[in-house]
């Protein structure tokens, strides 16, 4: 597992992890998919270490080689790439379940398109988001990395509450 993190939040203001930061937006309106009801009452609040966060990752897979011969490659990351789109919530249901999370919410919350400098990926219009809480940064992490494994992904892109960074994680 490798791991590439930005200050996120707390850039200067030239920071382009600060503007990734703040484009990561969970609203209603680009929500497909939670887990929780809400409820009129609150009944706690998760502490700072268990926030949780966002993790950013595609549906398609186009970046990861997956056969030597172009042609078959190409066949297998168009197959990955149609399973990915219409088993995405499910995979990431069964992944939230193993981890008993507390709540967890699926979207479209990458508002913009965004280019990893050290693996060459492009965040975007075709990425699936899950927001996660009462997770630690290094549940977090561990998640991501499951998720980026689930979804034959090189990377994921992932905004975390707990200390208001921004990761790069691959497997």
């Amino acid at each position: 597992m490798r791991v590439k993190k930005y200050p996120g939040e707390a850039g200067n203001a030239y920071s382009a992890s600060k503007y990734l930061y703040n484009s990561i937006n969970v609203t209603k309106n680009n929500t497909i998919a939670s887990s929780g009801i809400a409820n009129e009452g609150i009944d706690f609040t998760p502490d700072e270490e268990h926030r949780g966060g966002v993790i950013v990752l595609s549906t398609d897979v186009n970046a990861k080689v997956l056969d030597s011969n172009k042609f078959i490659n190409w066949i297998k990351q168009k197959a990955h790439t149609l399973n990915n789109r219409i088993n995405g919530v499910k995979k990431i249901d069964t992944t939230s379940v193993k981890h008993n999370l507390l709540g967890w919410t699926v979207g479209k919350f990458l508002s913009g398109r965004y280019h990893s400098n050290k693996t060459g990926k492009t965040y975007g219009e075709n990425s699936l988001s899950v927001e996660l809480i009462g997770v630690t940064s290094n549940e977090l992490i561990s998640i991501a990395e499951e998720l980026c494994k689930k979804f034959e992904q090189e990377s994921v892109l992932v905004k975390d509450y707990n200390n208001g960074s921004v990761y790069f994680i691959s497997d």
